[in-house]
């Protein structure tokens, strides 16, 4: 991003001719600050066995997203159509990580029959995924000192 002469340009390109072009309002991301920001984040993190997931409900245009795949990054998906998106984007199921607080027994289902891992919050959670499929990985998500349950 830059201002020459009171005018605006991101990627080199005047946010004027894209307004005219695309009309308003619009939405405009530099590739390379969000590969930049993937990569810096990725480097700055030394434990070798990491995942980094981007949460997703933040912002599921598709185009970041494939962005973010192509840079090793992950998604935190919190609904079925954010994984549909995820998986649109080209992510593999491995890739997505399915934070279910509040999901129905239906949104569970939709990640499960996807081959999408299940981060569980709370007990009936896990009781249901134990009811209806015994013995399947899920991930648990435990929040010490919060009274959800």
């Amino acid at each position: 991003m830059e201002v020459r002469k009171n005018r605006l340009f991101l990627g080199g390109v005047d946010v004027r001719e894209l307004v005219e072009t695309y009309q308003s309002p619009l939405y405009v991301y530099e590739e390379d600050i969000l590969r930049t920001r993937a990569y810096e984040l990725l480097a700055s993190i030394t434990y070798s066995d990491k995942e980094v997931k981007y949460a997703c409900k933040a912002n599921t245009n598709i185009e970041i997203m494939k962005i973010l795949h192509a840079e090793g990054i992950g998604i935190d998906a919190v609904s079925p159509g954010e994984i549909y998106a995820a998986l649109a984007a080209g992510f593999d199921p491995a890739d997505i990580l399915f934070t279910v607080s509040n999901a129905t027994a239906q949104d569970m289902e939709f990640a499960r029959s996807r081959g999408v891992l299940i981060n569980i919050d709370s007990l009936s959670q896990l009781r249901l995924m134990g009811e209806k499929h015994p013995g399947s990985d899920v991930c648990v998500r435990i929040n010490p000192n919060v009274g959800a349950g």
